[in-house]
C-alpha cells in the first residue's frame, strides 16, 4: 500500500512539506524496517537479493496470475487447488472480473488524462485503487518468492481490497446505462 498512498499524499496533500509531521513517516518507515535493515546489513543484502531476481520471468508469472492467483481471489477456487469449483461458471465469472479491471482503467486513465490536459494535477479515490491495483501486480510479477506462490494468493493482499471496489465501480456504471443488463449481471454473479 505504500507506493500508493505516497502518490496520493504527494498529488493530493499540496501543504506536505511545511507540514512538520510529514517528516515523521520516514523516521517510522525506518524504525518499522529496522529489523530487517540490520538483517540486511549482517547477511549481505539477503532478502533484497531474494525479491528481485527472476528465474521465471515475468510472462510466466503474469500467466500463473491470471490462471492460479485470480480465481482464488475471486473465490472460484480454494487456495493451493488447481480445481475450479464449476470451470463453465468460474470463466465467466473471471471473464467479468477482468472486464470490470479492464473497464475500470480505461475509465480511470482517461480521467486522469483529461485532469492533466485541464491543469489539474490531482488525484482522486479512484486513481489512488488503480494505483494500488498495478502497483502489487508489478510488484509481484517482478518479486520472485511471490510469483512462484501464485496459488496461494495471501502475498497479493490488497487485491482483496481493490477488486471489490473495481467491481462495484463497474456495477454502478452499469447500473446508469442499462438497469435490465445490471439485473441480469448482478443476478448471475449471486446465483
Amino acid at each position: 500500500y505504500i507506493l500508493p498512498i505516497i502518490f496520493f499524499l504527494l498529488f493530493t496533500y499540496k501543504g506536505l512539506f511545511r507540514d512538520r509531521a510529514a517528516y515523521l513517516a520516514p523516521l517510522g518507515y525506518v524504525l518499522g524496517n529496522l529489523p530487517v535493515i540490520i538483517y540486511n546489513l549482517n547477511y549481505n543484502e539477503a532478502t533484497t537479493r531474494t525479491l528481485f531476481k527472476l528465474p521465471w520471468g515475468v510472462k510466466v508469472a503474469f500467466i500463473k496470475l491470471i490462471s492460479e492467483g485470480m480465481p482464488v481471489i475471486i473465490g472460484v477456487r480454494t487456495s493451493n487447488s488447481t480445481m475450479n469449483f464449476f470451470t463453465p461458471l468460474a470463466v465467466l465469472i473471471l471473464l467479468f472480473f477482468l472486464g470490470a479491471v479492464f473497464y475500470f482503467t480505461k475509465v480511470t486513465l482517461k480521467s486522469f488524462r483529461q485532469r492533466l490536459i485541464q491543469g489539474r494535477i490531482s488525484l482522486v479515490a479512484s486513481d489512488l485503487i488503480f494505483l494500488t491495483f498495478f502497483s502489487t501486480l508489478a510488484l509481484f510479477l517482478v518479486s520472485t518468492p511471490f510469483n512462484q506462490f501464485s496459488i496461494e494468493p495471501r502475498y497479493l493482499f490488497s487485491l482483496y481490497s481493490t477488486l471489490p471496489l473495481i467491481l462495484a465501480f463497474f456495477l454502478v456504471r452499469m447500473w446508469n446505462l442499462n438497469k435490465a443488463i445490471f439485473t441480469i449481471v448482478l443476478v448471475f454473479y449471486i446465483a
